[in-house]
């Protein structure tokens, strides 16, 4: 049996009433007080000011009684006026609750929401709206990407959908062909499955692809053993979450339109290149750079979807000298050659990216292998890297744990080069160079912090004081390999809060910890 729609708030629907009606009566009201005032100077021979309260108070039948009517032709013309008033005063009000009672009445058939699916094209049908869905919808949504949920559990839509009007539901159930045409599959872009049965996704996927022939179909699994039989069932893509997260989905949704992009500038064509790209409904997912002495790029996830993120992203560098310092490096070692996945509402968007970025002389190739980019690599100069790989990790530990730091990195052939300290009350980290790079050097310093028991009460002070212990180490090794792994020992051993944040996501990260405390 068909579900109806989950209706929205109030407010969000009022635009869908016919307001014209409304309009109508108000202007009536307003050319009866005209009739009344010009009607009161020229018969009542009232001045302006005694024309107006006297229509007034005769359309709202209050009658003082200080003005009256003497002559016939006023006793008519007052007539006119009391009969007009009434009338047209039932009417507003009557037109008035008629409105209204419409407007309920789109909210509680969800008419509206229906309207809105219905011209919905080259979105996602999402099926399945539980832990998984929800995270994969938050995914889709960051990007600007339309989405229609379908989803058969009453109390979860209620829950979840009801404070959010952007978001376009269906309750129902999603093999329920009606209910997949309902959600626009034959105008989709793409179907994303993700019920927590295995047995309800295999039907749903038998029933998309029955609809719609070449529709992209991504759905989960929840148990390995039944990958294979979903992509028998028509699935063009089956992901497991017990290895994979909603983000492997959005990206596995999103395949037929996502290119990777190589390019070649400077930082100071950052903005150009990125508003080339999202002028076109794009997203620049993330950025590899890639070094000749290092078998995989050095990536990192960017996922900038609008101007907005990018001017946050250009200010926060302008503001942090160190950062745009250390981005104008790596651009320099790799003599501005990098890459870029980048996903789009369409292939035209994505063809449109490639052709401006061809005028503008920034584009290498299109979705080149790690060999073809290393030949073009040669062909514009770079065959070494003039930089050492280096991360930040903000770390949570006392001065007791600093030992075991240093050991850890000290083992993986690393350099600590600097501390960064987060007092109360500042709004610069107070850094100090290290430069930690032998054993020598470490047994030296805790050697000096035995012996010095004012340098050492200092050093447990400026940790105390940090926020909560937090603080930002610089490390700096022979590859990214050896980094990684410093990386997965701090965060085996409970240390890592994150790596290379930014200013305000040390600041977020300062006031979580201190709300779980």
């Amino acid at each position: 049996m068909r579900q109806s729609i989950i209706p929205h708030p109030l407010a969000e629907y009022l635009d869908s009433v016919p307001y014209k009606l409304v309009i109508y009566a108000l202007t009536a009201v307003i050319l009866l007080i005209i009739y009344g005032i010009v009607g009161s100077i020229f018969i009542m021979k009232l001045n302006l000011i005694n024309s107006l309260y006297f229509t007034v108070q005769t359309i709202a039948t209050v009658g003082f009684g200080d003005i009256q009517p003497h002559t016939d032709v006023q006793k008519l013309f007052t007539i006119t006026l009391i009969l007009g008033g009434v009338a047209l005063l039932a009417y507003a009000f009557t037109l008035t609750i008629t409105v209204v009672t419409m407007a309920v009445g789109e909210i509680t058939s969800g008419a509206r929401q229906r309207r809105t699916i219905g011209s919905t094209k080259d979105h996602f049908v999402l099926c399945g709206y539980g832990r998984v869905g929800s995270a994969v919808h938050k995914e889709l949504k960051e990007r600007n990407i339309q989405v229609v949920i379908i989803e058969k559990n009453k109390d979860v839509t209620e829950r979840e959908i009801w404070e959010d009007s952007s978001v376009l539901t269906i309750q129902g159930d999603a093999t329920d062909d009606n209910i997949m045409i309902d959600a626009g599959i034959k105008r989709a872009r793409g179907v994303i499955i993700t019920t927590g049965s295995d047995v309800d996704n295999l039907f749903i996927t038998l029933t998309a692809r029955e609809i719609h022939e070449d529709i992209w179909i991504v759905t989960r699994a929840s148990r390995s053993e039944n990958v294979r039989r979903l992509y028998r069932s028509g699935a063009d893509k089956v992901i497991s979450p017990e290895v994979s997260g909603a983000e492997d989905i959005y990206f596995a949704s999103m395949e037929p339109t996502t290119m990777k992009i190589t390019e070649i500038h400077g930082l100071d064509n950052l903005r150009r290149e990125s508003e080339i790209i999202l002028k076109h409904g794009c997203t620049i997912e993330n950025i590899e750079y890639h070094l000749p002495e290092f078998n995989e790029p050095l990536a990192r996830k960017i996922g900038i979807s609008d101007l907005s993120q990018l001017n946050r992203f250009l200010s926060s560098l302008e503001s942090e000298k160190p950062r745009q310092k250390s981005l104008q490096n790596m651009y320099e070692s790799v003599s501005g050659i990098h890459s870029h996945w980048i996903s789009g509402p369409n292939k035209e968007s994505l063809e449109k990216v490639v052709e401006e970025l061809k005028k503008e002389g920034f584009l290498l190739g299109i979705n080149l292998n790690e060999q073809e980019i290393a030949e073009v690599a040669k062909k514009h100069g770079v065959t070494e890297v003039v930089l050492k790989p280096e991360i930040r990790i903000t770390e949570n530990h006392g001065i007791k744990d600093y030992n075991l730091i240093a050991e850890i990195i000290l083992e993986h052939g690393c350099t600590l080069k600097e501390i960064e300290f987060y007092l109360p009350g500042f709004n610069e980290p107070l850094t100090r160079k290290i430069g930690l790079s032998d054993r020598d050097q470490m047994e030296k310093f805790l050697e000096s912090l035995k012996h010095d028991s004012t340098r050492m009460e200092s050093l447990e002070g400026l940790y105390n004081l940090s926020d909560s212990g937090i603080h930002t180490i610089t490390i700096s090794g022979p590859d990214t390999q050896q980094l990684s792994e410093i990386k997965k020992e701090f965060k085996r051993r409970g240390f890592l809060l994150g790596t290379n944040l930014t200013r305000e996501e040390i600041i977020q990260k300062i006031a979580e910890f201190n709300d779980d405390s």
